[in-house]
């Protein structure tokens, strides 16, 4: 669960970081324009005022900064939070996998024996529950957020080959694309590890030496085997599984989507 924990502050710091850089990308040309009437701000808004003038443009231009840098660190807490949730599903499977590694071959009595795949099977109900929850919360939002970013991502790369020549617009939507696409392999990644290690305490149920214990013993291993079917995952309005088979098949709509804006340019 350490490394869990780890990978869940590395992945916090990493994604933050490119959201920022995304936010930068937007805002900092802005900063960089020579006093003129026709200077624009980093995102179209109307204004009371005249916005091009000193120091009122400074003013509108903080307020955009602020509240982008806001937005976006709403988007990292909630991104990662979810991301979390399924790193810690997924630790919890690993350290289910070696609880019924550590009975393989281990010298106990059938008593403590059946007792600790008793526990095992109580842990591996509460770890799928845990991951049904997740998923009667969340199956709704996943399914906007991937048509969302399919829509984003191709629409951000439409827009960055017809700025080509433009450095800053470029970079603009570039950022944008490495952004949406890092939000999809965040909940890809690890609901596709979920998926993995979920048919994985089947194997190493299976691998005990099952064949030799009582009726009891028999029973629970079958039980959690037969459970283990069907794996726990999240899904996208429970239409498709967050897997990186799902994220492939996401991108290659994306550029669909893209290919699609280039016939009817």
């Amino acid at each position: 669960m350490r490394l869990a924990s780890r990978r869940a502050g590395l992945l916090t710091r990493g994604f933050g970081a490119v959201v920022l850089l995304m936010v930068a990308a937007w805002t900092a040309p802005a900063a960089f324009q020579t006093p003129s009437p026709r200077r624009a701000l980093p995102f179209q808004a109307a204004y009371f005022f005249d916005h091009r003038r000193s120091p009122a443009y400074e003013a509108a231009y903080c307020f955009q900064v602020a509240s982008a840098t806001l937005i976006a660190g709403m988007v990292v807490s909630y991104d990662t939070t979810t991301a979390a949730f399924l790193i810690h599903a997924a630790g919890q499977l690993q350290v289910l996998k070696c609880s019924l590694r550590g009975l393989r071959g281990a010298a106990l009595a059938p008593g403590p024996r059946r007792r600790l795949l008793a526990d095992c099977v109580r842990h591996h109900d509460a770890v799928t529950a845990f991951v049904k929850e997740l998923d009667n919360v969340y199956h709704p939002f996943m399914m906007m957020q991937f048509l969302y970013s399919v829509f984003i991502i191709a629409l951000s790369v439409f827009l960055a080959t017809e700025s080509s020549t433009n450095t800053s617009d470029l970079f603009k939507f570039m950022a944008l694309v490495l952004a949406s696409s890092s939000e999809l392999f965040l909940f890809c990644r690890y609901g596709d590890a979920i998926i993995q290690l979920s048919g994985e305490v089947a194997t190493e149920a299976y691998s005990m030496e099952w064949y030799e214990e009582d009726e009891e013993f028999k029973a629970m291993v079958l039980m959690m085997i037969t459970r283990a079917q069907k794996p726990a995952k999240l899904t996208a309005f429970r239409y498709k599984d967050i897997s990186l088979e799902t994220y492939g098949a996401l991108l290659n709509s994306s550029y669909t989507y893209f290919a699609l804006l280039k016939e009817l340019k």
